[in-house]
């Protein structure tokens, strides 16, 4: 009876120091995550908006300008619920009417998600293609929208460059967005 006792005392106390363990492990990661952010936010004059991920379930997020274009760049760190994946991504908002058609050879190297195949395509002419086999690396999964375009990467990134890279990424459809805008 009384080994009993005590197996079941060392078992209660395991679970609470592995769930403690997990929690550090995880608030820590999240504040690395935190800092990468916020360091972005300053090279790109951007502002972060901290998560509260105890309480809320809130992921960290920065927002910046670019040309005409709002850019959110976002960990989602998961947690539960629908869409409690982990991953990164950025989306980019846009208010300008862009072009209906472009010819294209759509690369089979990228995921795209849309609609209106014609609208989607609009951002695969081949120069651009080109240029986005770049970042493939990344094995990105882009989704074009009404208003904006979403990129996500599975998995949370860990450093600037990794960070430096996506938003570069990003920042390729802004330019080539751009060119198509004001022609």
């Amino acid at each position: 009876m009384e080994n009993t006792a005590i197996l079941i005392f060392i078992i209660i106390l395991l679970a609470i120091v592995g769930f403690i363990s997990v929690m550090i492990i995880d608030l820590t990661r999240k504040n690395n995550i935190t800092k990468i952010l916020e360091r972005q936010a300053l090279k790109r004059n951007g502002t972060i908006k901290k998560s509260n991920y105890l309480t809320t379930g809130d992921s960290p997020h920065i927002t910046f300008k670019r040309n005409d274009f709002t850019i959110e760049l976002f960990c989602h760190l998961g947690g539960g619920g629908e869409g409690s994946t982990q991953h990164t991504g950025i989306e980019i908002h846009f208010n300008s009417k862009l072009p209906s058609t472009i010819e294209t050879n759509i690369d089979s190297k990228f995921i795209i998600k849309g609609d209106n195949e014609p609208y989607a395509s609009i951002f695969l002419s081949e120069n651009f293609q080109n240029k986005l086999l770049k970042y493939r690396h990344l094995r990105p999964d882009i989704k074009f929208e009404k208003d904006k375009i979403i990129i996500k990467i599975y998995r949370i990134l860990n450093k600037d460059e990794d960070y430096d890279n996506l938003i570069e990424f990003a920042l390729l459809y802004c330019d080539f967005l751009k060119s198509y805008i004001s022609k």
